[in-house]
């Protein structure tokens, strides 16, 4: 769809591909924009080097064999395509968007942009995202280490821990009431 910006990412792609010739960049899913996307991989000039690869039911498999996720999108809640590849051990860089930048964890060694997961780019500075990408795909290390931090990270995005956390803050809730409600007085 029109808001994950995928002309927009091929752009920055274009950048990334005069520097690492032997980068590829694939796009899974099948929507609207699909015709929008394909005509930007031709403009590219750069089609032999973007595929797009349509509707997929093993994204697990895809993930795995990614060095790093791109989310170019312009809007986001809490995507998850991040949390996937999180769970498999694929770096992400992302823009900062919506629910994204809670899904990252930052330290105070790392650079700006820099998160342990990988790297959140600014949502409006293409040639930032297109920056850290890059950046995320020519340092073996960081790429290795994110990926490992992406792997624990995953731990908090299962279903039995969204689900304890709901429960918390509606018990947390419940209590609050409790707590605000007049209590009944017996004549």
């Amino acid at each position: 769809v029109a808001i994950k910006r995928l002309p927009w990412l091929i752009e920055a792609f274009t950048a990334i591909a005069r520097q690492r010739p032997q980068a590829h960049l694939v796009i899974a899913g099948a929507g609207p924009a699909r015709a929008t996307v394909a005509d930007a991989s031709v403009k590219s000039g750069l089609s032999h080097r973007i595929h797009l690869l349509g509707w997929r039911s093993d994204l697990e498999t895809l993930y795995t064999d990614l060095d790093v996720l791109a989310q170019a999108s312009a809007q986001e809640g809490t995507p998850l395509a991040i949390i996937e590849a999180f769970a498999t051990g694929c770096p992400v860089v992302a823009t900062g968007v919506g629910g994204v930048p809670d899904m990252f964890t930052k330290s105070p060694q790392l650079a700006s942009l820099h998160c342990n997961e990988g790297a959140l780019g600014p949502p409006d500075q293409q040639a930032d995202f297109a920056y850290e990408l890059l950046n995320m795909l020519t340092d073996q290390d960081r790429r290795e280490a994110a990926g490992q931090a992406a792997q624990a990270a995953s731990q908090a995005w299962q279903s039995s821990h969204l689900l304890d956390d709901t429960a918390a803050i509606y018990n947390q809730l419940q209590a609050a009431r409790r707590v605000r409600r007049p209590s009944a007085r017996a004549s």
